[in-house]
């Protein structure tokens, strides 16, 4: 069983852009048998109005085309919003380390150095397809369980008894309402400079006792 047998994949859209004939068809064969629907491009500007109406999951991209190569079909992907969260592969018979950085840094995820190996792409491909397949799944799940919390929300405030649904409306209003401003005291005027005299002194005693009786 070979490692791409292994591998869930969902049935998918591939692109697979090559100006060699001859790659164009080996690519073609390789996929065919996988489940996924194989579509094909000679260039660069032909593989960009591909997309836009295909929208493929996954593209197969040659780098050394004529005219527009694929570091530029790959700017162009990026720049569209029906494109630019679509896989990218790069294929290229140079296997330099500064063009497979430069693929990377415009977005590819991956690199296949030519000739290409058919297990080597089966295997890259399905990795690449399962790990969106479960991202999908892994963003559906969680809208799913935000809805349903939000829904178990509501559900919940309305089978409260209505005195309760008061209750918690006059609890929220109480707490986001300003703390009131304290009342200023009196108790200062006896430390006022202004009366701090002796003749002064029993006066605010006297007024203090009067108070206390006041409380009790």
């Amino acid at each position: 069983m070979s490692t791409a047998d292994r591998i869930i994949t969902p049935p998918s859209t591939i692109l697979v852009v090559d100006d060699s004939q001859t790659n164009l068809q080996v690519l073609v064969r390789t996929l065919q048998g996988s489940g996924h629907r194989i579509l094909a491009a000679k260039d660069g500007p032909t593989a960009i109005e591909i997309a836009k109406k295909a929208k493929p999951d996954l593209i197969l991209l040659d780098v050394m085309m004529p005219g527009m190569d694929g570091f530029e079909v790959l700017r162009e992907l990026k720049s569209q919003p029906e494109t630019r969260n679509t896989l990218v592969i790069f294929l290229s018979a140079r296997g330099e380390v500064a063009d497979k950085v430069s693929g990377l840094e415009l977005g590819a995820i991956d690199y296949i150095t030519k000739p290409i190996q058919g297990e080597e792409v089966l295997a890259r491909v399905a990795v690449h397809l399962s790990r969106q397949h479960l991202e999908r799944e892994l963003r559906r799940s969680r809208d799913r369980l935000d809805k349903e919390l939000t829904g178990a929300g509501q559900m919940q405030q309305l089978l409260l008894p209505p005195k309760f649904r008061r209750t918690r409306r006059s609890v929220s209003a109480a707490s986001t309402r300003p703390a009131a401003t304290p009342a200023a005291t009196t108790t200062t005027c006896c430390r006022s400079t202004a009366i701090a005299s002796a003749s002064w002194w029993p006066m605010c005693r006297a007024t203090a006792r009067r108070r206390r009786s006041s409380w009790r």
